[in-house]
């Protein structure tokens, strides 16, 4: 039966373009974790399906999933940004000093100040006390009721994601 299964789980993965996530809980979820491309276990679930995920939830909240996502594209972009506004900065620099129009200060003041551009564009990531508040209430509720997706899933399988 688990072969079955995971074949059926590795044929509509090669069909998919794009990476699979798949989330699970429980020892029936195993075999479909390890051949994921992503694997999330919740840390509420069997010690199986823990051992055999890339990545483990502390809790069965997959908002935490979401955030931890979205998080990550945003952390990426924002290193894109910083590396090609650095790099702008000192070939500008650069090409100044070749024409002679640009001294050794010029230099250690753009490069001072890209720094602290790049240092101010990074703390845009971090949390600011109203988004704080925000996640903390919205966190206390779902305490209280369960998640709405967990709720919606049923008790067995998460399911996949496809990234």
């Amino acid at each position: 039966m688990w072969n079955c299964c995971c074949c059926i789980f590795k044929s509509c993965c090669r069909r998919r373009r794009g990476a699979v996530m798949m989330c699970g809980d429980g020892v029936n979820d195993a075999p479909s974790l390890a051949l994921a491309d992503i694997s999330v276990a919740m840390g509420e679930g069997a010690a199986l399906a823990m051992e055999n995920s890339d990545v483990t939830l502390m809790d069965s909240n997959l908002e935490k999933l979401v955030f931890s996502l979205t998080m990550g594209r945003r952390v990426v972009r924002i290193i894109v940004v910083n590396i090609v506004f650095s790099l702008t900065i000192k070939a500008v620099v650069m090409g100044f000093a070749f024409a002679g129009r640009a001294s050794l200060w010029a230099a250690i003041i753009s490069d001072v100040g890209a720094m602290l551009i790049v240092t101010l564009n990074s703390m845009r990531l971090l949390p600011s006390s109203k988004k704080v508040k925000n996640i903390q209430a919205s966190l206390s509720s779902i305490a209280g009721t369960g998640t709405p997706a967990a709720a919606s899933a049923g008790v067995g399988d998460v399911g996949e994601v496809v990234v």
